[in-house]
């Protein structure tokens, strides 16, 4: 099972670490083209961490999900410099159970991040539908584990690993 959650991991959704919670379109109101580069579109998941928003990269030309700091975040220094670490050391790990970072930029005063766009469901949803045979959960925490591996490998910690995310 493939994780996009934050930047270190596969699975749409908010880290848990940082509250995140972007402009989504409610909050825009007519803007949907922002930083110049990403046309919004659908969110794919917002919870106390904040928003994930699926976009068009115009200069890449692909899909990506976009992760928003909320404002009163964006302008904590400790947080936003905590973000930004997070990005740098995501870019660090290339890995197919690792979601691919792509940068991080800035919209109204507040960071956001654009990410690979991972289509599915996390292990929460999964696992409301009743539990998985022993062969499907093995397969699953070996995704989850060769991820992990990836990241370790860095020297890195994912910090908030769990069904959900």
């Amino acid at each position: 099972m493939r994780r996009e959650d934050g930047p270190a991991v596969r699975r749409r959704g908010g880290s848990g670490t940082l509250p995140i919670g972007p402009p989504g379109k409610e909050e825009l109101g007519p803007v949907t083209l922002i930083a110049g580069r990403y046309r919004l579109g659908r969110r794919l998941g917002r919870g106390v961490s904040g928003e994930v928003v699926q976009a068009e990269d115009l200069r890449l030309g692909q899909a990506v999900a976009l992760k928003f700091l909320s404002p009163a975040w964006s302008r904590e220094p400790r947080i936003r410099q905590r973000f930004l670490d997070e990005v740098r050391f995501a870019r660090q790990v290339s890995h197919p159970n690792v979601c691919r970072v792509h940068d991080v930029e800035e919209f109204d005063g507040n960071l956001f991040l654009s990410m690979e766009l991972v289509e599915g469901e996390d292990l929460r949803t999964v696992l409301s539908r009743g539990a998985l045979e022993a062969e499907q959960a093995a397969e699953v925490a070996i995704q989850i584990c060769a991820g992990l591996a990836a990241i370790h490998e860095r020297g890195l910690l994912h910090r908030d690993l769990k069904p959900g995310n």
